[in-house]
C-alpha cells in the first residue's frame, strides 16, 4: 500500500492592480520532481481571490508568495470483475 505524498509548495503570484492574477511561478516545492504538483498548484493559484497592493491610495501590481499544503493520494486502478 502506498502512502499519500504530503508536502508544501510556494507559488509566487503577480497580482495586478485590479486584483487579478497576472502570472504565477513555482518558487519552492517539497517535491520538485513531480511537475504535476507544480501544475496544479499554479492552477489553484488562478482560482484564489486577491486584493491589490496599495501605495498612496493607488493600486499597483506586486509579486506575492502563496504557500499551499497538499496531499497527493496514490492512484487507484479498478478492474472489472
Amino acid at each position: 500500500i502506498q502512502r499519500p505524498r504530503r508536502g508544501e509548495i510556494t507559488v509566487r503570484v503577480l497580482v495586478g492592480p485590479h486584483g487579478q492574477m497576472l502570472d504565477a511561478q513555482v518558487d519552492a516545492s517539497s517535491h520538485p520532481t513531480h511537475p504535476l504538483i507544480d501544475h496544479y498548484a499554479k492552477r489553484m493559484a488562478c482560482h484564489l481571490a486577491y486584493r491589490p497592493a496599495m501605495r498612496n491610495g493607488q493600486p499597483y501590481a506586486e509579486w506575492r508568495a502563496v504557500r499551499m499544503r497538499f496531499v497527493a493520494e496514490p492512484a487507484r486502478i479498478h478492474t472489472p470483475d
